[in-house]
């Protein structure tokens, strides 16, 4: 059965943290596999990802992007655009 790109999307980035294992991986490959807009948003995540592990931020600079990502609220967070 095909997975909703609103899970995939969601497993995609856990994925960043801590690798998938078993089915929850293979269900994720092989919606990859036929789903252009999440191998998308996958090559996204992966290129934004390597792009802010260059980027070397001074103190203010993460302190603002710490406090900008602690206004969202937690309800907000999670939820994706449909």
């Amino acid at each position: 059965m095909m997975q909703s790109c609103r899970k995939m999307t969601r497993q995609i980035s856990q994925e960043q943290e801590h690798p998938l294992q078993g089915w929850a991986w293979l269900a994720l490959r092989f919606h990859l596999l036929i789903c252009h807009a999440c191998r998308s948003y996958a090559r996204q995540l992966r290129w934004l990802r390597q792009t802010a592990r260059q980027t070397h931020l001074d103190a203010a600079g993460r302190e603002r992007i710490h406090d900008t990502l602690s206004t969202v609220p937690t309800s907000e967070a999670g939820k994706l655009e449909p």
